[in-house]
């Protein structure tokens, strides 16, 4: 597992080398990105959310950007697929089931889901 803290920097740039396999978790705390697939899909990360994504899913992911007008604060984590089933395996019943498929497998149709962050998530 990794992780990278994203703060303001140049718009419309990647933020991360994109990997191909496992998870990435977005917890975006401020400012606004856009993910796109290589099918040409979009989906905005919008401020106040968390998003868990598997970049290879689908089309594959082929970038993440930030969009102009503000700050941005974004915790990002990568999770090898090893890692979460040796890690997550155990917890698979207690997940919600859109995390659990992104997260555990079997490969998803919807490569990411999210929701707003808890009160809990930002602290």
């Amino acid at each position: 597992m990794n992780f990278t803290w994203l703060r303001s920097g140049p718009a419309g740039q990647p933020d991360w080398p994109l990997p191909r396999e496992g998870v990435i978790w977005l917890l975006n705390f401020e400012g606004e990105s856009v993910l796109t697939w290589r099918d040409g899909s979009r989906r905005q990360v919008r401020p106040g959310s968390m998003c868990c994504l598997r970049p290879a899913a689908g089309k594959g992911l082929a970038s993440a950007a930030r969009l102009p007008g503000s700050d941005h604060d974004c915790l990002v984590l990568f999770f090898p697929d090893h890692w979460l089933q040796v890690n997550l395996q155990t917890l698979r019943p207690d997940l919600p089931a859109d995390f659990r498929v992104v997260l555990l497998g079997p490969a998803p149709l919807l490569p990411m889901v999210s929701r707003p962050l808890d009160p809990a998530d930002k602290v």
